[in-house]
């Protein structure tokens, strides 16, 4: 009877060290950003002529989307993993009808009204007379 004692005490130690290395190597997911997230760029072209060479340039980072040609009533779109929007400046430039256009610094700024826990994408409508849109829906994807 000691003896079974004495196996089960060093079998509950054994199950209880195990346990406690194991607990280490758990990884606790990262705490979800607050904020406006978003997962997806929509560029959508409303004008009665093709967009050209169209970028949208994340002033401070440097960072570019890009489309070669967006043909008019289409669009250009990138998704990627979700982010949560930071208030940066954005240069947006295009070439249209032999023409060269260029709009910002703009502070893209989040909505006031948006659904926390959702995510949206950004979309940026271009329109007549050279002018841009944006627009926050909730994301399709």
């Amino acid at each position: 009877m000691v003896g079974m004692i004495a196996k089960m005490t060093r079998c509950f130690i054994a199950l209880s060290l195990s346990l406690l290395i194991l607990s280490g190597c758990v990884h606790s997911p990262k705490k979800q950003e607050q904020g406006f997230r978003f997962n997806s760029v929509e560029v959508f072209n409303q004008t009665r002529s093709d967009i050209f060479n169209m970028k949208i340039e994340v002033t401070k980072f440097h960072r570019k989307f890009a489309c070669g040609i967006i043909l008019r009533d289409s669009l250009c779109m990138n998704g990627f993993h979700p982010r949560v929007l930071q208030s940066n400046d954005v240069v947006i430039s295009w070439d249209q009808d032999g023409q060269h256009y260029e709009i910002g610094p703009i502070r893209l700024q989040m909505p006031e009204d948006y659904n926390p826990n959702t995510t949206h994408a950004i979309q940026f409508i271009f329109i007549d007379h050279h002018r841009v849109e944006m627009a926050f829906p909730e994301s399709r994807y």
